[in-house]
């Protein structure tokens, strides 16, 4: 796991492939670090495996009075 920027959580993996539960643990650290999006990079499959998550939590906490 890293951190970029300040604001960007990169989450890598190196399994067959992304499942949930990785899905799951990457949208977690953004709800606890209130970052902006993730990038989660799994390296184990045959080519790069990559995805883009928003943090669409961050807006939700923003607005609670």
């Amino acid at each position: 796991d890293m951190i970029a920027f300040a604001e960007l959580l990169v989450e890598t993996k190196a399994v067959n492939d992304i499942d949930n539960g990785h899905r799951a643990q990457a949208i977690s650290y953004l709800k606890a670090t209130m970052f902006d999006r993730a990038l989660l990079l799994n390296f184990g499959s045959p080519s790069l495996q990559y995805e883009y998550l928003p943090n669409r939590f961050k807006a939700e906490v923003s607005k609670s009075p």
